[in-house]
C-alpha cells in the first residue's frame, strides 16, 4: 500500500503496473514511466532500497526474463550490500539472474531451496 511503514520480518510484494520504492521507512508507489519494458520493475527498488539500509541490504533476484534487476544490484553492491541470484538450473528462465551474471553483480548463486533456507536463517 503507498506510503505504507516498513515492519521488519514482512513480505512485500509490488502490485501490478506499479513501481515500489522505499522512502523515509514507506513504501512508495508510482505509476512512473516503465523501466525495462516493465512495471514494476525490481531495479526500483533496489536502487532505493541500497540509499536507504546500505551495507544492511541483501538482493536477491529470482527466475525471470529480461535485464530487470542488474542496475539495482549494481547499486546495491556500490553501497556495501550483497547480490545473489537464483542457479540456472532451478530457474524458469535465467534471463535476470543470467544478466546479473553476466554483468559482475552478483556475490552467490544458489538454488532455489538454498535460498528458502538462507532467508529463515536470516529471520532468525
Amino acid at each position: 500500500v503507498h506510503q505504507e511503514a516498513i515492519v521488519p520480518g514482512t513480505v512485500y510484494v509490488a502490485p501490478g503496473n506499479y513501481h515500489m520504492a522505499i522512502e523515509h521507512n514507506t513504501i512508495q508507489l508510482s505509476q512512473t514511466e516503465k523501466l525495462n519494458g516493465v512495471r514494476p520493475a525490481v531495479d526500483v527498488l533496489f536502487e532505493s532500497a541500497a540509499k536507504k539500509y546500505t551495507s544492511d541490504l541483501l538482493a536477491i533476484v529470482m527466475t525471470g526474463m529480461g535485464k530487470d534487476g542488474t542496475v539495482g544490484m549494481t547499486h546495491v553492491k556500490a553501497t556495501g550490500g550483497v547480490t545473489i541470484v537464483q542457479d540456472e538450473e532451478t530457474s524458469v528462465v535465467y534471463g535476470m539472474p543470467g544478466n546479473a551474471v553476466k554483468a559482475g553483480v552478483v556475490d552467490a548463486i544458489y538454488d532455489l531451496d538454498d535460498i528458502a533456507k538462507l532467508l529463515h536463517d536470516i529471520e532468525r
